[in-house]
């Protein structure tokens, strides 16, 4: 006698991860095991937390969640702080990428958009691994190192923005 387990579509997925987020016993326990906390780090958990939270509850469409919060402008913020952030940066972003990747695989962002995701969070990591080294991290070299960054996101906003808005890319 076995029983065939139902597929979710996913919708319905989205909706039980909006339950347990919903739950205050149950969002304890998610975002207990999310990483350490991190001091110093606002914008970075602005930046990559708060997109996650919007597409979990689906309060507004996955890649404008990403495209207006996951900006150049903003990451430059974030490599400019990196100094002083105290705790594991590293373990914080892995979650955050796992987080993302859920997300792409499940259908809710496309693999464009995921990609420029691993670009950001890959930036942030080269950049905290060079402190750690001793370099000096500059205003010029983010701005610098942001360029292909800039680039990607153009691209991105040109096509999902324009394609939303009934324009051509």
């Amino acid at each position: 006698m076995s029983e065939e387990k139902k597929e979710l579509t996913v919708e319905e997925m989205l909706n039980m991860l909006k339950f347990v987020l919903e739950d205050s016993d149950l969002s304890d326990i998610v975002w207990a095991i999310r990483g350490p906390d991190l001091t110093r780090s606002e914008d970075l958990k602005e930046m990559y937390a708060k997109t996650i939270r919007i597409i979990a509850y689906q309060y507004e469409d996955p890649v404008e969640a990403v495209l207006s919060r996951i900006t150049p402008d903003n990451l430059k913020l974030v490599l400019l702080e990196l100094e002083e952030m105290k705790g594991s940066v590293g373990h914080y972003l892995i979650h955050v990428a796992f987080a993302f990747a859920s997300f792409k695989n499940l259908g809710v962002i496309p693999w464009d958009v995921h990609h420029y995701i691993d670009e950001t969070i890959n930036m942030i990591i080269d950049l905290r691994l060079r402190l750690q080294d001793g370099e000096k991290i500059t205003t010029e070299f983010v701005e610098k190192k942001l360029k292909p960054i800039e680039k990607m996101y153009m691209k991105l906003l040109k096509k999902y923005v324009r394609k939303k808005r009934g324009g051509s890319a």
